[in-house]
């Protein structure tokens, strides 16, 4: 199977139950499947343009994050 574009792959590991998110340089949200919204409990207009490592991670695992993401 050969995936043509970046949604054909976030629908993929969405229907393998991956949680997926594609951000830009800066770590912000670009795009993401919904196993990655129903981890965050949100839906998909309020993961987009938020900071995978300074938004949507728990508080308790930010600092960790902010360096590794």
């Amino acid at each position: 199977m050969i995936l043509t574009n970046l949604l054909d792959m976030l629908d993929m590991l969405d229907k393998m139950g991956n949680a997926a998110w594609f951000t830009d340089v800066g770590g912000t949200v670009d795009e993401c499947n919904e196993t990655a919204c129903k981890v965050l409990g949100r839906v998909k207009d309020e993961v987009i343009g938020q900071s995978l490592a300074g938004d949507l991670v728990a508080e308790s695992d930010k600092e960790l994050s902010l360096i590794h993401i």
